[in-house]
């Protein structure tokens, strides 16, 4: 009966620790990056389980790189290895959204999207969903037209082209740039454009930088799965 390896997580882990164990099993191919987050964030408690010990193996080197040492042990496969209910509540990664943009934000989602991320700081928030990155802002008025109440702006994963995070000496600055954002354009030209979101609480810092980190690597794969997906004879003409 084949073996199989399993990571045990340890309890005391920071959040910044536990996203990268979710990057660790989401890229390693054994998960989706929900269940991945999921899973990293029930600690004490299973990250992975799995007979490809080159996978299991990478996932424990990438955890020693943040200092996490996770107990590894081999099992029967017929050994019930799935992720017991969690003994504490998920950790979050969401800053909590003032009830305004949390009713902006929930507005704006499409069926079947969830939010995995929110910053929050004055009267802006970003988000990121399972589909694209969300700035909520005020209403503003730009070349004489008025919006009332918040203002949304978004980048599906597809078009995003970079992320960074700018950090200053107190909080820093998330700017995402895109083609194409979800607002549209009269010319019907591709415009460039940027997200930028400003902080000035040295707190949010490492909270960005996840946040950054996951943009970059949800843009990634949806990138490759568009690039994939498209038939070869796609780009003919009938």
């Amino acid at each position: 009966m084949k073996a199989i390896r399993v990571i045990w997580l340890p309890g005391s882990i920071t959040a910044e620790q536990r996203y990268h164990a979710a990057k660790a099993l989401f890229e390693s191919g054994l998960a989706d990056w929900e269940t991945a987050r999921r899973a990293a964030s029930r600690t004490p408690g299973i990250l992975a389980a799995s007979d490809d010990l080159s996978k299991i193996d990478e996932i424990v080197r990438r955890l020693r790189e943040v200092e996490i040492y996770p107990q590894v042990t081999e099992r029967d496969e017929s050994v019930e290895t799935r992720q017991p209910p969690a003994s504490h509540p998920e950790v979050s990664l969401s800053e909590p959204l003032p009830e305004r943009l949390e009713g902006a934000l929930r507005d704006s989602l499409a069926p079947g999207e969830f939010v995995e991320m929110t910053l929050h700081y004055g009267a802006q928030a970003l988000a990121v969903t399972n589909e694209r990155v969300l700035l909520i802002a005020p209403a503003a008025v730009v070349a004489g037209a008025h919006w009332s109440g918040n203002r949304v702006r978004s980048f599906p994963f597809p078009l995003i082209s970079s992320a960074e995070l700018r950090a200053g000496w107190v909080g820093g600055q998330v700017r995402v740039t895109g083609q194409d954002s979800l607002e549209g354009h009269e010319d019907g030209m591709p415009h460039t454009e940027d997200i930028s979101f400003l902080f000035q609480e040295e707190r949010l810092k490492p909270l960005a930088k996840i946040m950054v980190e996951i943009i970059r690597a949800r843009a990634k794969k949806a990138q490759h799965s568009t690039r994939t997906d498209v038939p070869k004879s796609s780009s003919r003409r009938s």
